[in-house]
Protein backbone atom coordinates (compact mmCIF):
# COMPACT_ATOMS: atom_id res chain seq x y z
CA UNK A 1 0.00 0.00 0.00
CA UNK A 2 2.84 2.38 0.82
CA UNK A 3 4.50 1.88 -2.56
CA UNK A 4 1.19 2.34 -4.38
CA UNK A 5 0.66 5.63 -2.53
CA UNK A 6 4.24 6.66 -3.25
CA UNK A 7 3.75 5.98 -6.97
CA UNK A 8 0.61 8.15 -7.05
CA UNK A 9 2.30 10.93 -5.08
CA UNK A 10 5.43 10.91 -7.21
CA UNK A 11 3.34 11.09 -10.36
CA UNK A 12 1.38 14.02 -8.94
CA UNK A 13 4.64 15.83 -8.12
CA UNK A 14 5.92 15.36 -11.68
CA UNK A 15 8.59 12.78 -10.84
CA UNK A 16 10.39 11.02 -13.67
CA UNK A 17 8.29 8.13 -15.03
CA UNK A 18 11.02 5.63 -14.09
CA UNK A 19 10.65 6.51 -10.37
CA UNK A 20 6.88 6.07 -10.60
CA UNK A 21 7.27 2.74 -12.41
CA UNK A 22 9.82 1.51 -9.86
CA UNK A 23 7.42 2.37 -7.01
CA UNK A 24 4.66 0.40 -8.75
CA UNK A 25 7.02 -2.54 -9.27
CA UNK A 26 7.91 -2.39 -5.58
CA UNK A 27 4.20 -2.63 -4.69
CA UNK A 28 4.01 -5.81 -6.78
CA UNK A 29 7.12 -7.13 -5.00
CA UNK A 30 5.54 -6.52 -1.59
CA UNK A 31 2.36 -8.37 -2.55
CA UNK A 32 4.54 -11.32 -3.59
CA UNK A 33 6.53 -11.09 -0.32
CA UNK A 34 3.27 -11.21 1.66
CA UNK A 35 2.19 -14.37 -0.15
CA UNK A 36 5.58 -16.05 0.36
CA UNK A 37 5.80 -15.12 4.03
CA UNK A 38 2.16 -16.09 4.57
CA UNK A 39 2.91 -19.57 3.23
CA UNK A 40 5.97 -19.87 5.49
CA UNK A 41 3.96 -18.70 8.48
CA UNK A 42 1.22 -21.19 7.66
CA UNK A 43 3.72 -24.04 7.51
CA UNK A 44 4.91 -23.00 10.97
CA UNK A 45 1.34 -23.03 12.28
CA UNK A 46 0.88 -19.27 12.48
CA UNK A 47 -2.15 -17.42 11.19
CA UNK A 48 -1.56 -14.17 9.35
CA UNK A 49 -4.07 -11.52 10.41
CA UNK A 50 -5.80 -9.45 7.75
CA UNK A 51 -4.17 -6.14 6.92
CA UNK A 52 -6.09 -2.98 7.66
CA UNK A 53 -4.92 0.18 5.94
CA UNK A 54 -6.25 3.68 6.34
CA UNK A 55 -7.28 5.51 3.20
CA UNK A 56 -4.33 7.51 1.86
CA UNK A 57 -4.31 11.24 2.59
CA UNK A 58 -2.74 13.92 0.45
CA UNK A 59 0.73 14.76 1.71
CA UNK A 60 3.19 17.51 1.04
CA UNK A 61 6.52 16.87 -0.66
CA UNK A 62 8.15 17.43 2.73
CA UNK A 63 5.98 14.76 4.40
CA UNK A 64 6.77 12.32 1.60
CA UNK A 65 10.50 13.09 1.84
CA UNK A 66 10.53 12.66 5.63
CA UNK A 67 8.74 9.30 5.44
CA UNK A 68 11.03 8.20 2.60
CA UNK A 69 14.07 9.10 4.71
CA UNK A 70 12.89 6.91 7.58
CA UNK A 71 10.98 4.07 5.93
CA UNK A 72 12.89 4.00 2.67
CA UNK A 73 16.48 5.11 3.20
CA UNK A 74 16.89 3.57 6.66
CA UNK A 75 14.34 0.77 7.02
CA UNK A 76 14.42 -0.52 3.43
CA UNK A 77 18.23 -0.42 3.44
CA UNK A 78 18.23 -2.35 6.72
CA UNK A 79 15.62 -4.79 5.35
CA UNK A 80 17.90 -5.47 2.40
CA UNK A 81 20.88 -6.13 4.69
CA UNK A 82 18.84 -8.32 7.01
CA UNK A 83 17.25 -10.29 4.16
CA UNK A 84 20.66 -10.91 2.60
CA UNK A 85 21.86 -12.33 5.93
CA UNK A 86 18.73 -14.48 6.22
CA UNK A 87 19.16 -15.83 2.70
CA UNK A 88 22.42 -17.49 3.74
CA UNK A 89 21.97 -18.09 7.48
CA UNK A 90 18.41 -19.31 8.10
CA UNK A 91 18.16 -22.76 9.70
CA UNK A 92 14.37 -23.17 9.36
CA UNK A 93 13.49 -25.08 6.17
CA UNK A 94 12.42 -22.86 3.32
CA UNK A 95 13.38 -19.55 4.90
CA UNK A 96 16.79 -19.10 3.26
CA UNK A 97 15.39 -20.02 -0.16
CA UNK A 98 12.49 -17.59 0.26
CA UNK A 99 14.71 -14.78 1.46
CA UNK A 100 17.09 -14.84 -1.53
CA UNK A 101 14.61 -13.33 -4.01
CA UNK A 102 13.15 -11.10 -1.29
CA UNK A 103 16.64 -9.78 -0.53
CA UNK A 104 17.10 -8.89 -4.20
CA UNK A 105 13.80 -7.00 -4.13
CA UNK A 106 14.69 -5.21 -0.89
CA UNK A 107 17.97 -4.05 -2.42
CA UNK A 108 15.96 -2.52 -5.27
CA UNK A 109 13.53 -0.93 -2.79
CA UNK A 110 16.40 0.63 -0.88
CA UNK A 111 17.89 1.94 -4.13
CA UNK A 112 14.49 3.39 -5.03
CA UNK A 113 14.33 5.19 -1.68
CA UNK A 114 17.72 6.78 -2.28
CA UNK A 115 16.69 7.76 -5.82
CA UNK A 116 13.48 9.33 -4.50
CA UNK A 117 15.54 11.22 -1.91
CA UNK A 118 17.95 12.46 -4.60
CA UNK A 119 15.04 13.70 -6.73
CA UNK A 120 12.74 15.04 -4.02
CA UNK A 121 14.96 16.55 -1.33
CA UNK A 122 16.52 19.27 -3.54
CA UNK A 123 12.98 20.55 -4.10
CA UNK A 124 12.56 21.25 -0.36
CA UNK A 125 13.53 24.32 1.63
CA UNK A 126 16.78 24.21 3.61
CA UNK A 127 14.81 23.89 6.87
CA UNK A 128 12.83 20.96 5.43
CA UNK A 129 16.02 19.27 4.19
CA UNK A 130 17.51 19.64 7.67
CA UNK A 131 14.39 18.09 9.21
CA UNK A 132 14.58 15.19 6.73
CA UNK A 133 18.27 14.62 7.62
CA UNK A 134 17.34 14.69 11.32
CA UNK A 135 14.53 12.17 10.78
CA UNK A 136 16.87 9.87 8.84
CA UNK A 137 19.49 10.05 11.61
CA UNK A 138 16.87 9.48 14.30
CA UNK A 139 15.64 6.38 12.51
CA UNK A 140 19.20 5.10 12.19
CA UNK A 141 19.83 5.68 15.92
CA UNK A 142 16.60 3.89 16.84
CA UNK A 143 17.59 0.97 14.60
CA UNK A 144 21.02 0.84 16.20
CA UNK A 145 19.47 0.67 19.70
CA UNK A 146 17.08 -2.10 18.62
CA UNK A 147 19.90 -4.11 17.05
CA UNK A 148 22.01 -3.79 20.20
CA UNK A 149 19.24 -5.52 22.18
CA UNK A 150 19.40 -8.41 19.70
CA UNK A 151 16.81 -11.02 18.81
CA UNK A 152 15.60 -14.09 20.65
CA UNK A 153 18.52 -16.43 20.01
CA UNK A 154 16.49 -19.46 18.90
CA UNK A 155 14.20 -17.46 16.64
CA UNK A 156 17.14 -15.50 15.25
CA UNK A 157 18.98 -18.68 14.30
CA UNK A 158 15.88 -20.32 12.82
CA UNK A 159 15.13 -17.28 10.67
CA UNK A 160 18.77 -16.44 9.93
CA UNK A 161 18.60 -12.99 11.53
CA UNK A 162 22.04 -11.48 12.00
CA UNK A 163 23.41 -12.06 15.52
CA UNK A 164 24.15 -8.92 17.57
CA UNK A 165 27.82 -8.61 16.54
CA UNK A 166 27.09 -8.93 12.83
CA UNK A 167 23.99 -6.74 13.14
CA UNK A 168 26.03 -4.04 14.85
CA UNK A 169 28.61 -4.13 12.04
CA UNK A 170 25.83 -3.90 9.45
CA UNK A 171 24.26 -0.91 11.21
CA UNK A 172 27.70 0.72 11.43
CA UNK A 173 28.09 0.33 7.67
CA UNK A 174 24.61 1.82 7.24
CA UNK A 175 25.63 4.70 9.48
CA UNK A 176 28.76 5.29 7.38
CA UNK A 177 26.64 5.30 4.22
CA UNK A 178 24.25 7.84 5.75
CA UNK A 179 27.02 10.14 6.95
Amino acid sequence: FAFESLARELAALGAPPALVADARRSADDERRHARVMGRLAGRAGAAVPPVEVEAPRARTAFAIARENAVEGCVHETWAAMEALAQSSRAARPGVAAAMGPIADDEVRHAALAWQVAAWLEPRLSEAERAAVREAREGARATLEARVERGYDRGLGEALGLPPPGLAARLVASLHAALA
